[in-house]
């Protein structure tokens, strides 16, 4: 299966609609960081999954600047046998909608496409619990290197999740779940299996008991001569502890058995009373000791002196509002006068301007010179109102300040105190209920604590005295019994027959259980040993594609050999090492040995490793996110030059930020042949909208050596 076309809106970069053509044998992508390289493979990747993993389990991928507020990806893929196929997911923030398609059919949708797509994909994982998620694995681990992890298989937290993906990508991800649910099976019956016999121990001790008692039956026979004085002796005592006792039946009697079983269940109805009002009785006790002593509240002082501030409050309210209305009647004032002189003013400038021998308004011979001077003084002379303020606005104000925080302190301290009394009056009533309950009824003036702990003495006493009597009874019955020893003899030697018989069909039924167990580890062991057989043979024809990449990009002077060491005991481990050949030195911790950049040449090469050796990878394809910033220029030399190889057995999806390492990759990845294609891709000038697609295809050997000359 090889990628042909991608479309994308709305999709993390790509605001608006864009599109890419991918039916190419390489397809190179350059852009300089942040124009959506990355994203344009994360687009695959989420279209054929519907996630992310990296970006965790949901991924904000919605376009800010999207106009249909939602995000669209679609992937034409085609076959071995040239049949084409299209998916097609989208996401308006909350919901996923799916679309798959088969040729010219019709689309199938929701969970039909996802079945569909993994039955085209990647068979394996439909017996899985989660397809989607061992689809997503075998893309991330075999067909798209991402960015950001590109040395996660090298660096996973432990050998067994190596172990784990590299059995997705060989095809038996299946046995492993299997293994999983089988040991989780196992725990189940060998837990079941330790239940049931925990269950025979009442069985086995009732046993013992019923053993024990038939070897005491015979020495004790001897007590039934003196029945008759325990009997009298027992219902005595009894009938002080039980009323309604008083007339006891005779022992030779047939029901005295039978009413001596009914007693003693109400005797132990009365210990189960007396005992429960023990535990209710130390607990109130507890609390009573654990709870501080109330505090007197004046409830009615508190209110008093709230109406008090309310009042004062009230009377600064209106003092401070009747300073403010003569305060304005002040500026009022003030503000007219103001109006005045400047409107004499204004007429003064006016008629010194007209004025003449005469008065311009009534035609009048004036003192000229007197009238002028009069003017002149009216205009230049300064404002006789004087500014003044009233200050008992702001005392009013003050002491409304003061008064209302008064108010609000006095206010809070009565709540607080009606809340304390409300809870103090519910405690109490808590109390005298469970007082009543006890029948305790204490005087006001007695202290309750040492009430209820004579109370609780007495109670105490009350319930060893029936627990003795109790236990006398016991006794008793047993003496009854042991006047009829042999019947008695013949029902304990029937009922230990049973019980017998019972255990042994129990722990037969235990020992196949254990067989079982047994036979279900054996299973799990030829299982783990087949996986691990199995992975192993995958890494064997791995490893030296593994040696081949490393070897080609040449990243250390003295670690030169690469491999795996794979299935460590029953349990699956796979762990990648270096090794200094000369010397005989070698690592299972690479990331300890090589520096960061001869580290990401050997995930690189352990990724192209999977993405070669396994014939059965959903896509057909390696999909690279700009390599260039995990290696140095010297390693991506040598790695070119193994993906020109590659480019003939995969379709080649490489992005870079630097233009001449993409050009480098359109000389060494160009055509030389009609049947092949290399596609150049160019993601410029990114705006809100998206970057500048521009694509181009990358002329075949001869014509590039002829457009050079």
């Amino acid at each position: 299966m090889k990628l042909i076309s991608l479309e994308l809106q709305g999709f993390k970069a790509f605001a608006k609609p864009a599109f890419v053509d991918l039916n190419a044998d390489a397809a190179i992508i350059v852009a300089t960081n942040g124009q959506g390289k990355t994203s344009l493979f994360d687009s695959i990747l989420w279209c054929l999954t519907g996630k992310i993993p990296r970006l965790g389990d949901e991924p904000e991928i919605i376009s800010k600047y999207s106009d249909t507020g939602m995000a669209r990806v679609s992937v034409a893929l085609r076959g071995s046998d040239r049949t084409e196929y299209r998916i097609t997911r989208s996401f308006d923030g909350s919901r996923q909608q799916l679309a798959f398609t088969v040729g010219d059919g019709r689309p199938m949708q929701g969970s039909g496409a996802t079945q569909a797509i993994l039955e085209h994909l990647w068979p394996n994982a439909l017996v899985t619990k989660d397809g989607i998620a061992a689809l997503t694995s075998a893309l991330i681990r075999g067909v798209y290197l991402q960015q950001d992890r590109v040395r996660e298989f090298i660096e996973a937290p432990d050998d067994k999740e190596r172990f784990n993906a590299i059995s997705e990508l060989v095809g038996i991800g299946r046995v492993t779940e299997l293994q999983v649910q089988l040991e989780n099976a196992k725990r189940t019956w060998v837990r079941i299996s330790n239940e049931r016999d925990e269950e025979l121990q009442p069985v086995r001790a009732k046993l013992a008991s019923l053993n024990s008692q038939l070897a005491d039956l015979s020495s004790r026979a001897k007590d039934a001569a003196n029945l008759e004085g325990q009997w009298n002796a027992w219902w005595k005592k009894t009938s002080s502890i039980l009323p309604g006792t008083e007339k006891r039946p005779d022992v030779r009697d047939n029901s005295a058995s039978t009413a001596l079983g009914t007693t003693l269940q109400d005797l132990q109805a009365l210990q189960n009373l007396a005992s429960r009002r023990v535990s209710m009785t130390k607990e109130l006790s507890r609390e009573l000791a654990a709870r501080a002593p109330a505090k007197s509240l004046n409830l009615k002082h508190l209110d008093d002196e709230l109406k008090k501030a309310s009042l004062a409050l009230e009377t600064a309210r209106k003092r401070l509002e009747a300073a403010q209305k003569k305060a304005a009647t002040l500026r009022r004032k003030q503000t007219e006068a103001r109006e005045s002189e400047a409107e004499l003013r204004s007429l003064a400038e006016l008629a010194l301007r007209h004025l003449t021998s005469k008065c311009p308004v009534c035609d009048q011979s004036i003192n000229l010179k007197a009238t002028k001077g009069r003017l002149t003084r009216l205009i230049t002379a300064s404002s006789s109102i004087e500014e003044s303020s009233d200050t008992s606005v702001s005392k009013y104000a003050a002491t409304l300040e003061l008064r209302e925080q008064q108010y609000a302190q006095m206010s809070t301290q009565l709540k607080r105190a009606q809340d304390q009394t409300r809870q103090q009056q519910a405690w109490e009533a808590e109390v005298n209920s469970r007082l009543k309950e006890l029948n305790i009824s204490p005087d006001p003036n007695t202290d309750i604590g040492a009430v209820i702990r004579n109370e609780l003495a007495s109670l105490k006493a009350r319930a060893s005295t029936i627990a003795l009597q109790i236990k006398t009874g016991e006794e008793l019955s047993l003496t009854m019994v042991l006047a009829s020893e042999l019947a008695k003899r013949r029902e304990l030697e029937a009922s230990c027959r049973d019980l017998e018989k019972q255990l042994r069909e129990a722990e037969a039924d235990l020992n196949q259980r254990a067989n079982a167990s047994k036979l279900a580890g054996d299973i799990l062991d030829a299982m783990r040993d087949a996986s691990a057989d199995l992975v192993g043979e995958e890494l064997k024809s791995i490893g030296p594609i593994v040696q081949r990449v490393y070897a080609t990009a040449d990243p250390h002077p003295a670690f030169s050999e690469v491999g795996f060491i794979e299935a460590m005991g029953r349990r699956g481990r796979v762990a990648t090492l270096v090794r200094d050949p000369e010397f005989k030195v070698e690592s299972r911790w690479p990331w300890a040995i090589l520096s960061s950049s001869q580290a990401n040449v050997l995930a690189v090469a352990v990724f192209l490793a999977f993405s070669i050796g396994m014939d059965n990878l959903p896509i057909s394809a390696a999909i690279l996110d700009d390599p260039l910033q995990s290696l140095d220029d010297l390693n991506l030399l040598g790695l070119v030059d193994f993906l020109r190889r590659l480019k003939d057995s995969r379709q080649l999806l490489i992005s870079t930020h630097e233009p001449r390492f993409g050009s480098l990759l359109t000389r060494k990845l160009r055509p030389i042949r009609d049947s092949q294609r290399t596609t150049l891709v160019k993601l410029l000038d990114w705006t809100r909208e998206g970057p500048k697609i521009t694509q181009e295809d990358v002329a075949r050997k001869s014509e590039y050596v002829q457009s050079v000359a």
